[in-house]
């Protein structure tokens, strides 16, 4: 980016992200978490 130091390029792009967009993500990475975790308890191969 050709600033002078990383600290520059920081405070020229870096943004907060917004509480309610953070919750929002948080909370999308507990659901896949917990649909990631019944998946893998499934038992594998036919029923018998």
């Amino acid at each position: 980016m050709r600033h002078s130091t990383p600290d520059q390029t920081l405070k020229v792009y870096m943004r907060e992200i917004p509480a309610g967009v953070r919750a929002a993500v948080d909370d999308l990475d507990r659901l896949l978490n917990e649909k990631r975790g019944l998946a893998e308890a499934k038992p594998q191969g036919p029923v018998q």
